[in-house]
């Protein structure tokens, strides 16, 4: 690696915590929705600017200083989620991540589909992989709890009304987790 790409790279991940930082404080937003999740019992979020679907992540990686196993199905990744992705990964917080993008996700994002490419083909805990898919679902397996997390929301801040059912739930977790992997 060449010493300006050691400073883009460094530059990077600086990048990644500071957004993750921000992103931190919406946590304590989410814990005051839900302080704490019964096995099985359905939760409905609407909120606006107020929660992200890091939010959800941020919680997880804090009760059990790393998430397991993370999926992701989302339309596409803006570079700074791809970024904060990378991060996560590289950084051991997720042990074992799979993303399922828009199988148009390199022509839309042209360039910066080349940070979720290259991690694909660097990184044996990364996943990535395209399919014709509009969904929005995070499976998060940290320590024995399997939750379940789908809505409206992209890994993106933006000012609209967003709505996430949230539910804690292996069964439901194991049914997401067999489409996405077994290619339906």
């Amino acid at each position: 690696m060449s010493h300006m790409e050691s400073i883009k790279a460094f530059k990077t991940q600086m990048k990644a915590k500071s957004n993750l930082m921000v992103e931190n404080l919406k946590v304590r937003e989410l814990r005051n929705l839900l302080p704490e999740m019964k096995q099985g019992t359905v939760y409905n979020i609407i909120t606006q600017k107020n929660i992200s679907p890091y939010a959800f992540l941020l919680d997880a990686i804090e009760k059990h200083n790393a998430i397991d196993d993370l999926t992701v199905v989302t339309y596409r990744v803006s570079e700074k989620a791809a970024n904060n992705f990378k991060y996560m990964v590289e950084a051991g917080l997720v042990k074992k991540f799979t993303l399922l993008v828009n199988d148009n996700y390199e022509v839309l994002m042209k360039d910066k589909a080349s940070i979720l490419l290259d991690l694909d083909n660097e990184n044996d805990n990364f996943k990535l992989i395209q399919k014709n898919s509009h969904a929005k679902i995070t499976l998060i397996n940290a320590g024995n709890e399997y939750y379940v997390i789908s809505g409206s929301g992209n890994y993106s801040n933006n000012p609209k009304i967003e709505q996430y059912t949230v539910l804690k739930d292996k069964e439901l977790y194991d049914f997401h987790k067999g489409w996405i992997e077994n290619g339906q």
